[in-house]
């Protein structure tokens, strides 16, 4: 059974005149949960991200953090909140080490321990005393997760923390994430476009198109299929003849032909005639494989976009 939302947006809108940049959105975030707003670029992510930090206002509906609501009590929810929605700010000629200091001494109760605790969370023990000037994007990256968390927050809040990274850079953000949820129970909710990077890093997704939520999944039920329904791609000797044959028979099915493949969505128990069908019409099999769906399929198939 989940716990109670650590935070909740109950049909959120934001308008800018007369137009709806985000039409009404409402979301549960639990606690030791990486959660996902997944969408392209100019879907709406930033600005929900925005909203929820405090930074955009809300043009209708609530946010609230802990129960604390985001609009009329700012302060006791945004207390809760570490966030880096911007790049992360810090002095590149200090060392790691002297910009925790810096930043932990405008923060209440932060003490030395906290500091070697957040340093060993993010995995910059063998850096952290070393200028930020030399650190890689990634390095900085991690820093800035470090400065957001000094303060203990429940809530862990990026947006697109993976631009600019390299694929190692993005392994060990996605490393240290899940490290954060599963240690230490935080929270975090992370705005991203890449898909393949998503599926790694997120136990649930918000999937966000033109301002509008299209749905939320768990990672279990984006990525679950029918059994019975499946899709094949098929090698053969001929697939314009093949397809042919596939599309002119009585079966049902759904077939396509792309770079010399035929794909078929099918039911599972309709394949051997489908190979039965082939065979009839001398057409050679080399390969028939199974196609498992990714992240990014669902997506498309969600959003309608092709």
């Amino acid at each position: 059974m989940k716990s109670e939302p650590v935070v909740q947006l109950r049909n959120v809108t934001k308008k800018i005149g007369l137009k709806t940049i985000i039409h009404p959105i409402s979301l549960d975030i639990h606690k030791g949960k990486v959660f996902g707003l997944l969408g392209p670029n100019g879907a709406g992510k930033t600005t929900i991200i925005r909203m929820i930090v405090g930074l955009a206002s809300i043009t209708q509906g609530q946010i609230t953090i802990h129960g604390a609501n985001v609009k009329y009590e700012f302060e006791k929810a945004i207390q809760h909140v570490g966030a880096i929605v911007e790049n992360p700010q810090m002095y590149t000629y200090l060392s790691g080490y002297r910009n925790l200091i810096h930043t932990a001494n405008m923060l209440p109760h932060v003490d030395r321990k906290r500091i070697k605790e957040v340093i060993a969370l993010v995995g910059l023990e063998k850096s952290i005393h070393q200028k930020v000037k030399t650190y890689s994007l990634g390095m900085k990256q991690r820093l800035g997760i470090a400065q957001a968390l000094l303060h203990r927050p429940s809530v862990l809040i990026l947006d697109e923390p993976t631009n600019g990274l390299d694929p190692a850079g993005i392994r060990e953000l996605r490393d240290h994430l899940r490290k954060l949820a599963e240690v230490e129970g935080t929270a975090v909710i992370v705005s991203s476009h890449l898909l393949s990077e998503m599926e790694l890093m997120c136990d649930e997704f918000a999937i966000i198109q033109d301002g509008k939520l299209i749905g939320v999944k768990s990672l279990e039920e984006m990525m679950h299929h029918d059994s019975s329904d499946v899709t094949i791609a098929l090698q053969v000797d001929d697939p314009e003849e093949a397809y042919e044959a596939l599309t002119t028979a009585p079966l049902d099915i759904s077939c396509t032909l792309k770079d010399q493949t035929l794909t078929v969505k099918l039911a599972n128990d309709q394949i051997p005639r489908v190979v039965f069908t082939l065979a009839q019409g001398d057409i050679n099999i080399y390969e028939v494989k199974r196609v498992t769906q990714t992240l990014e399929d669902k997506f498309l198939e969600m959003t309608g976009v092709r």
